[in-house]
């Protein structure tokens, strides 16, 4: 497919008398996944029909998938290997639109257990980014925001199940209307489902049994992203829950007291400010009651040290007096001595 356009053209052609054969050919159906990338690049870059595209890789995307849930992580797979084949300058609209086709007709083939799959996605959408509704811009040049088209795929893959879930919901309004998990889907899946879906009883109902369980600002939300181009009725009967929602908050609050929620947060306020202050105090107190025992202990260290150098100096004192006593005890009885003695000689 990487030949001159003149030779694809009759490889094209050949392909299209032919299709039958080719999706039924066992070596289409075990063709490598990296090889049916090759191929479905070279096929939209010829810009033939993109049925037949579809349905030879539908078929080979399917083949030997039981499920659904088999058959989408298969198609992702070939998705990460269109994006492996893929310069920045290769990638335009057409392949986008193919890919983002291809979701949407896994859905419709596996019809009956495709609920189940369309719930999940749709209470898990991806994050649509800012472009998302911008118009197409080819890959070869670079979009408003500075963005090629291969980084704008790798942006959009993550949304292009959510979109393919969103377009099998609207032409099943009926089944996902009785859904259980209707509404419990987001304001986003909601609007995504919403601006798609003709108008009617079942509609009326989706609205109604989503929009009872959603909180006012999930319904103002939804009602944002529908826009001023949504169905009237749609939109009327989201202004109908809107305001019942919001009556019924101005009744609980004036079952409430009217301002007293407002009063008890102010009390509350002033409670904590309070609290503040007075843990403020208490630091200031906890810290001056350290300094003073600090202070004390000091004063403690310093009576010791003086008492023991009391101490030492009545020892001192004490041994003072003990020498001057032995002192003179001694000098008289040297003195005692000598006149026993001048005595003694005098009678002789």
């Amino acid at each position: 497919f990487n030949q001159p356009s003149t030779f694809a053209s009759i490889v094209i052609g050949w392909i299209a008398a032919n299709k039958q054969e080719l999706v039924e050919s066992s070596d289409w159906l075990a063709l490598e996944l990296e090889r049916v990338a090759v191929a479905l690049r070279g096929l939209v870059s010829e810009e033939h029909e993109q049925t037949l595209i579809l349905d030879l890789v539908e078929a080979r995307v399917k083949h030997g998938c039981g499920t659904l849930g088999a058959a989408v992580d298969r198609l992702r797979i070939l998705r990460g290997k269109i994006l492996e084949l893929s310069s920045e300058q290769q990638l335009d609209e057409q392949l986008l639109s193919l890919v983002s086709s291809l979701s949407s007709r896994l859905l419709t083939s596996y019809d009956q257990e495709a609920l189940p799959v369309v719930e999940q996605i749709l209470l898990k959408p991806a994050c649509k980014s800012d472009n998302a509704s911008d118009p197409p811009v080819a890959a070869s040049t670079a979009t408003g925001d500075g963005k090629s088209g291969i980084k704008r795929l790798r942006e959009k893959e993550a949304d292009i199940d959510f979109e393919a879930a969103a377009s099998w919901a609207t032409r099943n309004v009926k089944r996902l209307r009785t859904s259980e998990a209707w509404p419990r889907v987001g304001p986003a899946s909601f609007a995504a489902v919403m601006s798609g879906t003709p108008r009617g009883e079942d509609a009326a109902s989706m609205v109604d049994s989503w929009a009872e369980r959603a909180d006012l600002l999930a319904v103002a939300e939804a009602m944002e992203k529908l826009g001023t181009e949504a169905d009237p009725s749609v939109f009327g009967k989201l202004v109908t829950h809107v305001l019942a929602k919001g009556k019924s908050l101005v009744e609980q609050n004036r079952a409430l007291g009217g301002d007293a929620l407002r009063e008890a947060q102010s009390d509350a306020q002033t409670a904590r400010a309070e609290a503040a202050e007075a843990k403020e105090k208490a630091e200031t107190w906890a810290a001056r009651a350290a300094q003073l025992e600090e202070e004390a202990a000091e004063a403690r260290a310093s009576a010791k040290a003086a008492q023991e150098a009391l101490s030492a100096q009545q020892k001192q004192q004490e041994t003072a007096e003990a020498e001057i006593v032995a002192a003179v005890r001694a000098a008289f009885s040297r003195q005692a001595a000598a006149e026993g003695m001048s005595e003694t000689g005098d009678r002789k």
